[in-house]
């Protein structure tokens, strides 16, 4: 799986779309949160990696965008965001909580995009399944994943 996830994450490519951060800015979050994940769904879709949701691509796209929205906007922005989209007690939101803020740190470390998407797709690569560890990044077991938005 490991080597799967190396392979997936190496060719992967990121195009951040400058209207989605200008529409988050001007609409206010709960619109501007939906421009703005689109490019994030995309890039972590082409990344190729298993599991669109409770997998290793959740976690990358979640991790992705926290850092992109911590770096270009705010990491209190994703704090915000987190606590209002992510407050339920299921696995699945425990699992895109611990993301975001590995996410939130990616992203307030600085750098260019190109940085920024080089070190989430190293920090994915070095995650695994139920880690606690609030430096892993983390997905579920392969029988909790699903597909769809």
């Amino acid at each position: 799986m490991r080597t799967r996830l190396k392979k997936s994450l190496k060719g992967g490519r990121f195009v951040l779309h400058g209207a989605a951060l200008l529409g988050f800015a001007a609409a206010g979050i709960s619109f501007g949160w939906l421009l703005l994940l689109s490019p994030f769904y995309l890039t972590a879709m082409r990344t190729g990696l298993p599991g669109m949701r409770g997998g290793p691509q959740d976690a990358f796209r979640h991790t992705l965008a926290s850092a992109f929205v911590a770096r270009f906007v705010s990491p209190r922005a994703v704090d915000a965001v987190t606590d209002a989209t992510e407050s339920g007690r299921t696995r699945n939101s425990r699992m895109d909580r611990h993301n975001n803020r590995i996410g939130r740190d990616i992203g307030a470390r600085g750098g260019s995009a190109a940085e920024v998407y080089r070190r989430v797709r190293e920090q994915v690569a070095a995650g695994r399944v139920d880690s606690e560890d609030p430096a892993v990044t983390t997905w579920l077991p392969e029988k909790h994943w699903s597909v769809g938005l």
